[in-house]
């Protein structure tokens, strides 16, 4: 038995906008330095949040907020490799594309400071000056003493 359809026409007499999002903007700004393989205390750009990092031979970073999370700025200028797994996107600055490191390799303070360096994503990370950047960190984000 056949069925019967009625379709109506509709049309829209505005056309229809698509918000682009650009998370270009929405990461921290980490500021750049020219020593590699030596952790520092920084402050994000335009927030001056605090936070340590630590540059690779190639320019990328590794950076610790106060909330104890890694990321790693991989520095896409110098590469064109697939990220691990444990590598999570979430977001671009400048050169950057920016991973949050949750679990696996360079994840925990216990990893970063019983090694003498960390390879991610094919790229050394020094551990030197880690403890005591984290430390003054750590104090910093406690609000007990300024960087």
């Amino acid at each position: 038995m056949p069925v019967t359809v009625q379709v109506k026409s509709v049309s829209t007499t505005q056309p229809a906008t698509v918000a682009n999002v650009d998370v270009v903007n929405n990461a921290d700004k980490i500021m750049m330095t020219d020593t590699v393989g030596l952790w520092q205390q920084r402050y994000y750009e335009g927030t001056r949040q605090p936070y340590i990092a630590v540059r690779s031979i190639d320019g990328s970073y590794i950076v610790k907020d106060c909330e104890g999370t890694f990321s790693y700025y991989f520095n896409r200028t110098h590469h064109s490799t697939r990220v691990p797994a444990n590598l999570i996107f979430s977001a671009n600055d400048r050169q950057f594309s920016v991973y949050r490191i949750p679990y696996g390799n360079g994840s925990s303070h216990q990893q970063w400071l019983n090694s003498q360096s960390l390879s991610i994503n094919k790229n050394i990370f020094s551990n030197n000056g880690y403890k005591s950047s984290s430390l003054a960190l750590a104090s910093v984000c406690n609000n007990t003493v300024p960087f």
